[in-house]
């Protein structure tokens, strides 16, 4: 059996007995269950502490906190800082109530934010919320809190939790004649929102569930009628969980986790937004409606109680699959993107070297990007022939739409984790995708872009040297400000999560620096320093002659018009990233001297580059000095340039 890690420390406030608290200790009895080495660490760190009666059921041990290299210390979402503190081990959030972390109520967005900065002040909060714990790893118990962390390029290990496994046996589920007309609530569960609804049907019976032991809890639940919760809903609330276990039927807000359907997947029926105006006269109608025909109602959470029951399963195969399980690069769907264009008498060359991959769980995509040769024709041959187990998908674009274009609709086809760029004229060795996953797996999958070096390979197929990538480890954000690295564009692998943060503008030339730049905003990126693949020079015949004046001309405005294209990309990302102020200063400047370029370039008029050259402000005069010069004094540069060629 695999263990990532020496010890695993779950931190848990010390006497909490609330939902929170108990998904701890299940997963750390899980993890005993699985052999893995984990404890509970109850905090605060330096006080004595045992497992609060409740929860000794789980039977977990305690160990004293440790930094240390090796082990995996797991935090709660409300405890960050601490997190941040880890300096020798692996450091983890369990996000288990979004609005708990970010002190939100819904009753007041400025009452939200005063707490949320009280916070900071007592240092139990980071000043930037989430974008500041990107070095941190992250599970999620949610599909809100999943949304919000891929918001600031954060993609958690989806790990949710499940109710007391007494009350996912269905023994409460007996026949419903005994249910009595009763509503339950939980008084510190959107209480403003059930006080008005009590004031409004006093005849109706609202129970509240507060001072209850566990049995005393089942036996209200298992007599109830109704159960209400206009809360919050920080994360997976266990209360409605555990009531439609004992047979009752729900009626919910629409705030938090509650708002979606893969959190709270009920009917929305039974949803009610507290804030709509005839909120309170249809929660009196559903409830009249729901008390007459329960039956009807309490066999429409059919679907949701099975869900339910089913958690305790999925809990235990996620940790599986992440703990135990992830270092198998076949347990790692992974797909390669294979662009072509007009390359009949190599596309079978590189087709074929991916379909010998070391690895079977990869799936192929190929998209051709209306090739006016028999690229097409090839590819369909080489596809029909094959035999073997991975997927294949074809695609033919109806008009020609570009590199970057073609790249993201062959994505949109793909289903994989990890994404790989394939170039039509290049030939893969057996490992180029394996070595990739193993790094990445190596890495507690937190990096997201991993590139590799390349034989240099003649038109003709020679190889003449290995060309290097470079060591991505070594950059970060401010390296990246001083020089953008080289990499191969169609030798990278990048995660999922980095494409789905948007798509990528359609005319940029190339998507290699930006993807890079999205990984430096995210979880980073690293090099293979050994060849993978052999990537094809393109017009060897040409090189060495040199360019005419007018050439030269076209060329700067081209590069001057795709480096604007790949700022306005990476100013677009920068916002989603909430980038600093430096970053995006310099792409800024990056756009503007890239149309000062172009337009320098184009104009006819002496007086207007004159012109163009004082009003330009944010750029050094050298530089613009340099392309007023070269064209204004065309009769110099010119015959110069012809002389060169000779």
């Amino acid at each position: 059996m695999y263990k990532k890690y020496n010890k695993i420390l779950i931190v848990c406030p010390a006497g909490a007995v609330t939902g929170g608290p108990e998904a701890l200790h299940q997963l750390a009895a899980h993890m005993n269950s699985f052999g893995l080495p984990a404890c509970m660490c109850y905090f605060p760190f330096d006080k004595p502490a045992i497992a609060p009666s409740p929860y000794k059921r789980y039977n977990t041990q305690s160990a004293p906190y440790e930094d240390a290299e090796g082990n995996l210390i797991i935090f709660p979402e409300i405890e960050p800082m601490p997190a941040l503190k880890v300096k020798n081990a692996r450091a983890a959030l369990w996000w288990l109530s979004l609005e708990n972390f970010l002190e939100r109520r819904h009753t007041s967005k400025l009452h939200d934010k005063l707490r949320y900065f009280k916070r900071i002040f007592q240092g139990r909060r980071p000043l930037g919320g989430a974008s500041k714990l990107k070095s941190l790893l992250h599970f999620s118990q949610t599909e809100h809190a999943t949304q919000y962390l891929r918001t600031f390029g954060i993609e958690p290990i989806p790990l949710i939790d499940s109710i007391n496994e007494d009350f996912l046996t269905g023994r409460y589920l007996d026949p419903i004649d005994h249910k009595k007309n009763i509503i339950l609530y939980n008084p510190t569960k959107g209480w403003k929102t059930t006080r008005n609804l009590i004031a409004t049907y006093p005849e109706l019976n609202f129970v509240p569930v507060r001072g209850l032991n566990r049995e005393q809890l089942s036996e209200r639940l298992y007599e109830a009628k109704i159960y209400i919760d206009f809360g919050h809903h920080p994360g997976r609330d266990r209360m409605p969980r555990e009531a439609a276990m004992h047979g009752c039927a729900l009626i919910t807000g629409i705030l938090g986790s509650a708002g979606n359907d893969i959190d709270l997947p009920i009917s929305k029926t039974y949803k009610l937004d507290s804030a709509a105006p005839d909120f309170v006269k249809n929660f009196g109608e559903l409830v009249t409606d729901m008390m007459q025909n329960f039956p009807m109602h309490y066999g429409n959470f059919a679907s949701y109680r099975k869900w339910v029951q089913n958690e305790s399963t999925i809990f235990r195969q996620q940790i599986f699959d992440y703990f135990i399980n992830s270092n198998n690069v076949n347990n790692v769907l992974a797909s390669v993107l294979l662009l072509t264009y007009n390359q009949e008498s190599l596309v079978e060359g590189a087709l074929v070297t991916l379909l010998e991959q070391d690895i079977d769980q990869l799936e192929i995509i190929v998209s051709d990007d209306n090739s006016v040769d028999n690229t097409w024709g090839v590819i369909q041959r080489v596809v029909a022939n094959y035999l073997g187990p991975k997927k294949i998908i074809t695609n033919r674009n109806l008009t020609n739409i570009g590199i970057v274009a073609n790249y993201y609709q062959a994505f949109q086809l793909s289903q994989g984790e990890l994404i790989f760029t394939a170039a039509g004229d290049d030939i893969y060795l057996p490992t180029r995708c394996s070595s990739c996953i193993k790094l990445w797996l190596e890495k507690g999958r937190m990096i997201d872009l991993i590139a590799c070096d390349a034989f240099d390979m003649a038109e003709t197929g020679e190889a003449i040297k290995v060309k290097h990538s470079d060591k991505l480890e070594n950059w970060d954000k401010n390296k990246w400000l001083k020089r953008r690295p080289f990499i191969f564009g169609a030798g990278h692998m990048v995660t999922r999560r980095l494409l789905n943060i948007g798509p990528l503008k359609p005319d940029l030339p190339y998507e290699d620096q930006c993807v890079l730049f999205r990984a430096l905003q995210m979880g980073g990126a690293a090099t293979i320093s050994s060849p993978l693949f052999y990537h094809r020079r393109g017009g060897v015949s040409q090189q060495g002659v040199k360019d005419s004046y007018d050439e030269k001309i076209q060329k700067l405005i081209s590069s001057a018009k795709n480096s604007q294209t790949e700022a306005t990309q990476m100013l677009l990302d920068a916002l989603v990233f909430r980038c600093e102020e430096n970053i995006v200063n310099t792409l800024r400047i990056q756009k503007e001297m890239s149309e000062f370029v172009q337009n320098i370039l184009l104009e006819d008029s002496l007086l207007r580059k004159i012109k163009l050259f004082i009003s330009t402000k944010n750029i050094p005069w050298i530089k613009k000095f340099r392309y007023l010069q070269f064209s204004t004094l065309s009769f110099l540069h010119r015959p110069l340039m012809q002389i060169s060629r000779l």
